[in-house]
């Protein structure tokens, strides 16, 4: 879907419920770029902690939480890159807990974005998404403190600048 290549500034947003740590990336979402196997990814590492990481094409530079992803408990997981600053921040339960700035030129994200699946490993998350949301700008720490809030039971997203929301009820429309 066209509407979901984000190429300036935006936040990916979920909830997620990790059942066991990984021994490589766990994607939560993938910007797929036809020019390099990804854009933007909002991940777990090799140790379990969530990053999130921008690629050039040729390299990636991470915001990456210094604590694991708690297991068996659900987590809401934003990641925002502001394309004016360059500047990359990540929060779990709406508290930031990581962020960068850099001079990096992010590859053109081009081919879609792909959750819950690193296609070059051929791994998946090992747990459940909900709420998968993309947003058309960065949001502020109140808005992402409002869908904190507002839990699993529905986001405050209703009232913010959608792309495309996943509302993961386990139906067919998932």
């Amino acid at each position: 879907d066209p509407a979901t290549r984000l190429n300036g500034s935006f936040p990916a947003s979920a909830w997620v419920y990790d059942r066991q740590a990984s021994s490589y990336f766990d994607a939560i979402f993938l910007g797929k770029s036809s020019t390099s196997w990804y854009s933007w990814s909002l991940r777990t590492d090799d140790q379990n902690r969530l990053q999130f990481a921008i690629s050039n094409g040729g390299s990636w530079i991470g915001a990456t939480d210094s604590i694991a992803l708690a297991q068996n408990t659900w987590t809401l997981v934003t990641a925002t890159w502001d394309q004016a600053t360059n500047t990359a921040r990540l929060s779990k339960n709406a508290t930031q807990v990581a962020t960068f700035t850099s001079a990096i030129t992010r590859q053109a994200h081009d081919q879609g974005t792909l959750i819950g699946y690193y296609p070059q490993e051929n791994s998946f998350f090992d747990g459940k998404i909900d709420e998968a949301t993309l947003f058309n700008r960065a949001l502020s720490a109140t808005e992402i403190t409002a869908d904190y809030n507002a839990g699993l039971s529905g986001k405050s997203a209703a009232k913010l600048p959608l792309i495309s929301s996943w509302s993961g009820e386990g139906d067919a429309t998932d």
